[in-house]
């Protein structure tokens, strides 16, 4: 074992006792409320901060921010123990024996030139040695623990697997045309409606509108997956540059002397147009 090893080892040893004493009668009265529940949201907000550290290449940040993910998935584990559902020396030991279990080719004598006869190798040994093949569905491998973002897309990527699929990016630009135009004929519907209807027939159109919001938004996702573009990663920078054009009109405003309302709306829509002058 080389020393980085070993250091790596102590200092997880480390890291887990901090975690322990925090969670300990004489610990922290914030991080002894927590629980699996409290912490998930934890969970991914630092998960997509080491995401957007990545894409920036910041690898002093990439640290700290796999730090902080390592923290919270260490917190659950442990309060998963206190609570005696299952210990910490568990998790590691279970992972630690399904990466022996899923990679023969290299703990054992199996043979697996290249990483498509690896991945075919996965699948066999889940179905044949851990008997995951129970799922009444090819759908079913999808968690519905994932955010309905990331869903969408490996419920389509799952679909495409076996052939259920577009032949390419053209066809989906039409179905979302199509999906724009039902949403617009639920919100003509809505325009339309006699004031004062039933709390039935507004919950109703609400339930519609909803549906055409949702189909939309799925087949931009399709779109998306069909260009080869990860709809999550291009959401977080889309989110990024939004943050990075509203902080230059609220700077412009204040530089200005202005208030953000919407008596002021022409005075930010043009700090707004100027902020896509700053970087891209």
């Amino acid at each position: 074992m080389e020393p980085q090893d070993l250091a790596a080892g102590e200092e997880f040893g480390r890291f887990f006792e901090i975690v322990r004493i925090l969670r300990g009668p004489q610990g922290c009265p914030w991080d002894r409320e927590q629980t699996p529940e409290s912490l998930k949201g934890f969970l991914l907000e630092e998960a997509f901060e080491c995401l957007d550290a990545i894409g920036r290449d910041d690898s002093e940040h990439v640290s700290e921010e796999l730090g902080d993910v390592f923290l919270i998935a260490a917190m659950i584990a442990y309060v998963y123990e206190q609570q005696g559902a299952f210990s910490v020396a568990r998790v590691f030991r279970d992972i630690g024996d399904k990466l022996v279990r899923r990679h023969p080719h290299v703990f054992g004598d199996a043979d697996a030139s290249d990483s498509g006869a690896v991945k075919r190798q996965w699948d066999e040994i889940k179905t044949h040695i851990e008997g995951k093949s129970g799922k009444h569905s090819l759908l079913d491998r999808v968690s519905r623990g994932f955010s309905p973002l990331e869903a969408a897309f490996r419920l389509q990527r799952k679909a495409a697997k076996v052939g259920f699929d577009w032949p390419d990016y053209r066809p989906v630009i039409g179905k979302i045309h199509e999906e724009l135009g039902e949403l617009q004929a639920e919100l003509s519907v809505a325009d339309k409606a006699t004031p004062g209807g039933t709390a039935k027939n507004d919950d109703q159109r609400g339930a519609d509108i909803e549906q055409e919001v949702g189909d939309l938004l799925f087949s931009v996702v399709n779109l998306s997956r069909k260009l080869g573009i990860d709809p999550t990663l291009a959401l977080h920078q889309a989110n990024d540059k939004f943050r990075r054009r509203f902080l230059f009109v609220e700077q412009g405003m204040r530089d200005s002397g202005r208030e953000m309302t919407s008596a002021e709306v022409d005075a930010m829509e043009d700090l707004w147009r100027r902020s896509k002058q700053q970087r891209p």
